[in-house]
């Protein structure tokens, strides 16, 4: 930003494992997320605080000297105010492009399912009323009887209070959620690498107006 390379608002960032962690936190800050368009989270780990409580993870045991020990208190402390999962706040949140995967062994699809969910589900609005009147998108390639796509809505007319609701309306989270069968390392595959960093990259040119909606 300080060198023009990117304007406020028109940032696209991308963080895989730990560095989604890095990213979830960043983003939980109101001033970091009005800068940022748009933010892929790779296999993300984002509950720190319930991660390192299981030790039935393959890491979670052996990096409790990076991390820290949740049984202790002063650790778990330190871990919740580290987790972007319990760091989630009511500020507007860019839209956001997640990736879990079904053969993950070091980060679960439970971490990005439950913080899409926590991010949904923090606006009371965006739960109210039927699929079409918002618009949000929430789509989910995991579950898909969790809820379709959210399609934003027509105004018949450019009525001060529908200009209004729009406008509230585009303050509620977009969360795109994606998993595969894939494990940490994603595809192992050329084409499977290339289909899903295709997908990134028109998330991101949609995100920043480049393509249409």
């Amino acid at each position: 930003l300080a060198r023009g390379i990117a304007v406020p608002g028109a940032l696209c960032c991308k963080g895989s494992s730990a560095g989604g962690l890095t990213l979830g936190a960043l983003l939980n800050s109101s001033e970091a997320s009005s800068l940022v368009s748009a933010a892929i989270l790779e296999v993300p780990f984002l509950d720190l605080l319930t991660g390192m409580s299981d030790p039935s993870l393959p890491l979670t045991v052996h990096e409790f000297a990076e991390w820290g020990d949740p049984r202790e208190s002063d650790h778990a402390a330190n871990l919740q105010t580290l987790s972007p999962y319990e760091g989630i706040d009511s500020h507007p949140y860019p839209k956001l492009y997640l990736t879990a995967a079904r053969a993950d062994a070091r980060v679960p699809l439970w971490m990005a399912s439950k913080y899409a969910a926590r991010l949904r589900a923090r606006s009371s609005r965006y739960l109210e009323g039927p699929l079409e009147s918002t618009s949000a998108a929430a789509t989910s390639s995991c579950t898909r009887a969790s809820g379709g796509r959210r399609r934003r809505k027509t105004l018949p007319a450019a009525e001060p209070d529908d200009l209004e609701k729009a406008k509230q309306d585009d303050d509620l989270p977009f969360v795109l959620l994606r998993c595969s069968d894939a494990g940490h390392g994603g595809a192992a595959d050329w084409h499977g690498q290339s289909e899903e960093f295709s997908r990134q990259i028109t998330f991101l040119n949609k995100a920043v107006g480049q393509l249409p909606q």
